[in-house]
């Protein structure tokens, strides 16, 4: 089978899967959807509470994807004690070689995208290990708006209120809030928050948005990644950010799959690539997400396939430890994904961001550089370009490391009263089992 019919194969299904999902994004078959979720997890949380014995994280999608595997690590960073994470059927997430023997992934496939009984079955499952948990928390993120799905945000609240109305202290970690979202995303986030879960919003747009879509309260902090400690300097793709970075200022630079689904930007890539080196920067891509279709990795060797010269190239995906190393070899950033930003950003490395989904800009405002938040369209190289010449000028980017500081300390929001201990009644129920 040829590459080119294996894309067309691979865009056939996804479009049909979307379809599929666009159908359940229904209004009746959304608000069926909640009120079964609330009935079946009520159902089965009534046993009686057997813990605390750890934290129960939702997590997000985690298929190849650099930043899921940030957020994760994150969390089991600044939670203490047992985890035990809640994944889909294809996540690949990793468990750090030094909280092995505290946190477990359990796969529950049909938890947030399933239907009919296989959805009952997992939803009273979740349930049953909430009774035996110390607190529930569900990776916010860019899944709570509906962005990607009316009925998975729906489900995701609703799970969070299930929690909450069985006494558990329940909080969404810092996520983002577009604007004119779908009234039964709102409905049921107002409710979630009614009933006691805490709505952490990460960037002041999404809180505004929030508060006004809503009428709930939004406790103000940021994107938790803002907390991942650890850098990782051994992977040979570093040495050769070092490498390229002795001979001048380094431009790291990600073409987006998802975008690149909706739009071709690969003229605009290549004219800011062949700029950059005209201005005296070395040039290193690298894919953050990868998927059945080759993820960043193709959508990248479309811009470099278009260059009369060779780039530098990262083709497999790292670590978030590892991005972070690159990123601090580098003198510029310029993606299309969210958390290479953030843990670019991390590193004190400004970053230049193509936007979906009104995610960036209230994070690029508070580092100081609001300009850098980019549409993702045709001649967006014209604005890319000037900013390559500012710094070939001046030697330097803008200062971003007092915004970041600022950013990491309402991170940590995210995080309060997860290392409360538990009371000695709780240890003994814990000895007991």
């Amino acid at each position: 089978m040829t590459n080119a019919l294996k894309r067309h194969l691979i865009g056939a299904l996804m479009k049909a899967r979307r379809a599929v999902l666009g159908a359940a994004d229904s209004p009746r078959l959304v608000r069926a959807t909640r009120r079964r979720v609330l009935r079946t997890f009520g159902e089965a949380a009534r046993e009686p509470r057997r813990g605390p014995g750890y934290h129960l994280l939702i997590t997000s999608t985690g298929v190849n994807n650099i930043g899921d595997q940030a957020m994760f690590e994150t969390f089991v960073q600044n939670a203490p004690g047992r985890i035990l994470a809640i994944t889909g059927p294809r996540a690949t997430y990793r468990i750090p070689d030094d909280a092995a023997d505290r946190v477990r992934l359990v796969k529950l496939g049909r938890l947030i995208y399933g239907f009919g009984l296989s959805h009952r079955r997992d939803v009273a499952r979740f349930a049953r290990l909430a009774t035996r948990a110390r607190s529930v928390a569900l990776v916010g993120a860019d899944v709570m708006d509906g962005g990607y799905g009316v009925r998975k945000s729906v489900v995701e609240w609703a799970l969070a209120q299930g929690a909450a109305e069985a006494g558990l202290p329940t909080r969404v970690l810092g996520f983002s809030w577009q604007q004119d979202v779908d009234q039964a995303v709102a409905d049921a986030a107002r409710s979630a928050v009614e009933s006691g879960v805490v709505a952490y919003l990460r960037d002041p747009d999404s809180a505004d948005r929030f508060e006004a879509a809503t009428g709930a309260p939004a406790r103000r902090a940021a994107d938790i990644v803002f907390r991942l400690q650890g850098k990782d300097d051994s992977e040979p793709a570093v040495r050769l950010a070092q490498e390229l970075a002795s001979r001048g200022p380094l431009l790291l630079v990600n073409v987006s799959a998802l975008i690149a689904r909706s739009v071709d930007l690969s003229r605009d890539y290549q004219r800011v690539a062949d700029a950059a080196r005209a201005l005296g920067f070395q040039v290193l891509f690298v894919p953050h997400v990868g998927d059945a279709a080759g993820g960043d990795a193709s959508a990248i060797r479309t811009v470099v396939d278009r260059l009369a010269w060779e780039p530098g190239q990262v083709s497999a995906l790292l670590t978030p430890q590892q991005i972070k190393a690159l990123a601090e070899r580098a003198s510029l950033v310029l993606t299309g994904r969210m958390h290479l930003a953030i843990l670019a950003l991390s590193q004190g490395t400004p970053a230049i961001v193509l936007s979906t989904q009104g995610k960036v800009a209230g994070l690029l405002r508070e580092v100081g550089t609001p300009d850098w938040c980019l549409e993702p369209k045709e001649g967006f190289a014209d604005q890319v370009i000037p900013i390559l010449e500012a710094y070939a000028r001046q030697g330097s980017g803008p200062d971003v490391g007092p915004g970041v500081g600022r950013l990491s300390e309402l991170a940590q929001s995210n995080f309060v009263g997860l290392a409360a201990p538990a009371s000695p009644a709780d240890e003994r129920s814990r000895a007991e089992r």
